[in-house]
């Protein structure tokens, strides 16, 4: 499957969840991109999430959202490249149903417990971001495939 853009997957999560607000939504496209890789060997997304201060992120998503400070973002969100490529429509029915699994396995988490799981002693965020203190560096899709896939056994 060809990766798509965050704001597709974030559109996606939209759709069929509820208050999703921007921490959450940020957290929950990370969560999706990190089991696809674990689970298909590809990455979910077309660009590598970034070590932020509190926790992974996709550039391109954090500008299409950060407007909505911790309110609810309401369907569909725009962003650079705006078009099919941020729609749901260039989602295949695999990557619908493993957002749809994400989602539902987080849909009673709040934003914080989801980020606190990006976190972890051993997570890739927490790796390149000692290791790049203060520095936006990108987070390999090898690293979040390997922890992921430890994650899911």
């Amino acid at each position: 499957m060809k990766p798509v853009s965050p704001i597709a997957v974030a559109n996606y999560l939209l759709k069929i969840g509820d208050d999703l607000d921007r921490v959450r939504l940020a957290d929950l496209v990370y969560e999706c991109h990190g089991r696809y890789l674990a689970t298909y060997g590809a990455p979910l997304v077309d660009e590598e999430p970034e070590a932020w201060r509190y926790g992974p992120m996709f550039p391109s998503l954090y500008q299409a959202i950060k407007d909505y400070g911790d309110s609810a973002i309401p369907y569909p969100i725009k962003g650079k490249g705006n078009g099919k490529a941020n729609g749901v429509a260039v989602l295949s029915h695999q990557q619908k149903e493993l957002i749809g699994d994400v989602y539902g396995d987080y849909e009673e988490f709040s934003g914080w417990d989801i980020l606190q799981a990006a976190r972890l002693e051993k997570s890739p965020w927490r790796k390149v971001w000692r290791k790049n203190y203060d520095r936006n560096a990108l987070i390999p899709n090898t690293a979040t495939k390997k922890f992921f896939e430890k994650e899911e056994m």
